[in-house]
């Protein structure tokens, strides 16, 4: 699967996204849809030096993030 193909499903089922974790580096995300029958994670990481004054929450739609899904991890167990 690739990245705009990731992109456009993002869009089109608008699923959330929800912080995994945060460290120095920034603030990361996970998301879920189904593609084919299958579920597909995402990983995908905000960076804290690009949030400024903004508020992020711990559940956001991940089509508002999409910017952040440059480098991906999709969970290999699903594929």
């Amino acid at each position: 699967m690739e990245l705009n193909e990731i992109k456009k499903l993002l869009y089109k089922r608008k699923p959330t996204a929800t912080i995994q974790h945060i460290n120095k580096d920034g603030i990361y995300y996970c998301s879920h849809f189904n593609y084919e029958e299958k579920e597909i994670m995402i990983y995908f990481t905000v960076p804290l030096n690009e949030i400024g004054d903004s508020a992020l929450g711990v559940y956001e739609d991940a089509h508002l993030l999409i910017r952040y899904i440059t480098l991906f991890i999709i969970d290999p167990k699903h594929i």
